[in-house]
């Protein structure tokens, strides 16, 4: 079974990662996790995503990682993407972007 991992880096969205969220949690394909990459961001986007993931159960599937110091989209992909199974297929989605369909995951898995 295809294990997917969603890497989200994420900077000033805490108005928009909700529907980002909502749109990877709704998946009809549940082998699924997700890391998403505060980079330094000035607003709330941490505090959103942790009590969004939590109210709805998913702190299991999804890591936050909060950076210290601006990396980047590309770095921060790249960083993450170092420490995942080399068996996960990487499924890189923007902070604010969202899948449009629920069963994205179930028509690549095929």
């Amino acid at each position: 079974m295809i294990h997917f991992h969603f890497v989200t880096p994420a900077y000033n969205c805490a108005d928009k990662i909700e529907q980002t969220l909502w749109s990877v949690f709704g998946q009809t394909y549940k082998n699924w996790s997700m890391t998403i990459i505060d980079d330094v961001s000035t607003d709330d986007t941490s505090n959103v995503v942790k009590r969004f993931v939590e109210k709805h159960g998913f702190s299991d599937r999804v890591n936050i990682v909060r950076r210290e110091e601006k990396y980047g989209e590309v770095r921060n992909t790249v960083d993450i993407c170092s420490t995942l199974d080399p068996d996960f297929v990487v499924v890189r989605l923007d902070a604010g972007d969202w899948l449009t369909d629920l069963g994205c995951l179930e028509a690549l898995s095929v």
